[in-house]
């Protein structure tokens, strides 16, 4: 699944997305493109390969749709660079780096930067006449970080003085070297290390082109060997290759993933991936579609799962807790037809009954099969997508706040297409909120979260402007240690803050504290969600609805077009019957000392009649103004009961 940003506007995407519970990377096999030095990626240079480079859309990128990684990372030295020229602003102080972020992070993965500096731009492209005088530094860093989180990585500063007294210094060329010093010079580890990199900048010059990746053309197949595999995955037991490709008939992403070739009899062709399992998971099913132009009742498929206890025995596939537990599927059960899609399920693993310990990680494994006699591959296939683990997150869907800097808070929303949600603040005397990026993956105790945040489009009271393309503002890095508590730290604009975060209030249709089980309700507990008007999206509304009753936050901008943010009090709610809600907000806090609850200024009221549970009318009036909005759902919240 994509990551998407949720403006306060219908995003189609979004009402067919897939369910949060698929935890998978890549589950729909997005488009990927590979490169080689002869033929890089747009406005870079690639130097010392040992195998291809690869750009692929992935919803986690830091900026953008898109990451780089390199396919191999051979041990040892390393070679393995990814590098652009770009011209020098000598009046300014010069410095460059990139963001990186890796699922294994160890102290013997690292990041090497260096900087040479050039006269000319075809000298810089040729590496000739390099200036003596200053440069060739390496900057180099151990990647022992937070798993799955963007880290941000920098060379050191050159002041502008000491370029000028270089002399001939106009353009830099820039390089970023990942490396692999795990095990002697030679083979690269099984299965391969993947690094991500995405975010290229550099201050003191124009560059650099193509900083987010985002300028690429995907190709229309794209191969892959033994041991590598689509983003996220991992290949094991090929027959031949196996594919990505492009196609009309695909569900998601416009791709599909099959195996060039099926051996008959037991088959091999395992398509792998380990995933977390989230605290209090009780059973794990793996599901996917398949479709095949060929039907025969001797496709079949088998979906396998294995358990461990950490990352790295799920990787090497050594200490497995328990047995491997098999599923063999015939499709033509699910597909009786030609290109038809159909869906296809394992057993259930129930971890508390058939295990003698409890994981922490679910290697899933998919091998397609032609269990038909004979010798050569009969030219059967089977093409895949949407592969899913069908495991429940935690329901975290709630006002969070720190009692240490009470005034300031985080509204979250678990969706159907994962969790989002709002920050509201100060910051330099006016009010501040955010948007932030919606995160699709699986949500572990203890394990941090990492999402861009999102600043105001801009605009004025009732007239906010076009949402689609926000600036982004910083990012947001959120660690839930159980279902009412977290830390989370808010970084950009040169400004940070850590909270340490409570659940401010149960919210009523979702039971606490085992976070997977729901709890039924007589009050319209659906309305909690994310609310906007389609006529004036940009703007909207955040309503929870807890046992005492209805509150929320609007969140728009005011007469003056500032950011504006009000909270309203807790009322109960009938449907079909108008409601008032007086509205607050605060004037004058900064970003680390927000207005106390008890400092907030009456704004106005919104008179609010909810016709049902996805449609609702409003009534705005107060210190900027009046406005009418007919607002409607945006995004359902997970876990609640429909309609």
């Amino acid at each position: 699944m994509r990551k998407a940003l949720l403006p306060l506007a219908i995003v189609p995407a979004l009402l067919v997305a897939q369910s949060s519970f698929a935890v998978l990377v890549n589950s729909g096999f997005a488009p990927e493109a590979a490169f080689t030095e002869a033929a890089p990626p747009a406005g870079w240079m690639l130097r010392d390969q040992e195998a291809r480079a690869l750009i692929s859309r992935a919803g986690f990128a830091f900026s953008g749709e898109n990451v780089f990684r390199f396919e191999e990372l051979q041990r040892g030295f390393g070679a393995n660079k990814l590098e652009q020229c770009v011209p020098l602003n000598t009046a300014e102080d010069f410095d460059f780096g990139i963001w990186l972020r890796t699922p294994t992070p160890s102290a013997e993965l690292a990041l090497r930067l260096n900087v040479e500096f050039y006269g000319t731009e075809s000298d810089c492209l040729n590496r000739d006449e390099r200036n003596g005088n200053i440069g060739n530094d390496d900057f180099d860093y151990a990647l022992d970080i937070l798993p799955n989180v963007w880290t941000r990585f920098a060379s050191d500063s050159y002041a502008a003085d000491d370029l000028e007294d270089a002399g001939n210094v106009n353009y830099a060329r820039i390089s970023y070297r990942v490396r692999d010093r795990s095990g002697e010079e030679g083979e690269p580890a099984s299965p391969l290390t993947q690094v991500y990199l995405d975010g290229a900048w550099v201050n003191g010059s124009h560059g650099p082109v193509n900083a987010a990746f985002d300028e690429v053309a995907y190709p229309e197949d794209l191969f892959f060997a033994e041991g590598s595999g689509p983003l996220g995955w991992i290949l094991r037991d090929l027959s031949e290759r196996a594919l990505v490709s492009q196609t009309d008939f695909a569900r998601s992403n416009g791709t599909v993933f099959w195996f060039e070739q099926l051996e008959r009899g037991f088959g091999d062709n395992k398509l792998d991936q380990c995933v977390p399992l989230p605290p209090g998971t009780t059973e794990s099913t793996v599901s996917a579609w398949v479709m095949t132009m060929t039907p025969n009742d001797d496709l079949r498929v088998r979906f396998s799962s294995e358990f461990y206890g950490s990352q790295a025995d799920c990787l090497s596939r050594e200490n497995q807790i328990g047995e491997r537990f098999d599923t063999d599927i015939r499709i033509t059960e699910s597909v009786a037809d030609e290109g038809e899609w159909g869906r296809i399920e394992s057993d259930p693993v129930v971890l508390a009954e058939d295990l003698p310990e409890t994981p922490s990680y679910l290697r899933v494994s998919v091998r397609a099969r032609d269990r038909s006699d004979g010798g050569e591959p009969g030219g059967l296939v089977i093409f895949f997508d949407d592969i899913s683990t069908n495991l429940v997150n935690p329901q975290l869907t709630g006002a969070w706040f720190d009692p240490a800097s009470a005034g300031q808070g985080f509204n979250l929303q678990l969706t159907t297409v994962g969790l989002f949600g709002y920050y509201y603040g100060y910051h330099a005397g006016e009010q501040l909120w955010l948007q932030l990026g919606i995160y699709d993956g699986p949500i572990v105790f203890g394990q941090p979260i990492d999402v861009p945040v999102f600043a105001p489009s801009g605009g004025t009271f009732g007239q906010p402007d076009d949402p689609t393309a926000p600036p982004v503002w910083g990012r947001l890095v959120t660690t839930f240690e159980s279902c009412t508590t977290a830390t989370a730290t808010l970084s950009g604009q040169g400004m940070s803050q850590t909270f340490d975060l409570d659940l401010l209030a149960t919210i009523d249709g979702l039971q606490l504290p085992d976070c997977t089980n729901f709890a039924g309700s007589d009050q319209p507990v659906q309305i909690t969600a994310a609310w906007f008007d389609p006529a004036t999206a940009g703007q909207g509304w955040n309503f929870l609805y807890a046992p005492n009753g209805l509150f929320g936050y609007f969140y728009g901008y005011d007469a003056a077009g500032a950011p504006l943010w009000l909270a309203t009090g807790n009322v109960p709610v009938t449907l079909g019957e108008p409601v008032t809600l007086d509205l607050f907000y605060g004037q004058g806090g900064s970003f680390t000392e927000p207005v106390p609850p008890a400092g907030l200024d009456t704004w106005g009221t919104a008179e609010v009649t909810f016709s049902d549970c996805r449609n609702a009318e409003v009534s705005l009036s107060g210190v900027d103004g009046d406005q009418d909005q007919a607002i409607t759902v945006l995004v359902l919240t997970e876990g609640l009961t429909d309609c």
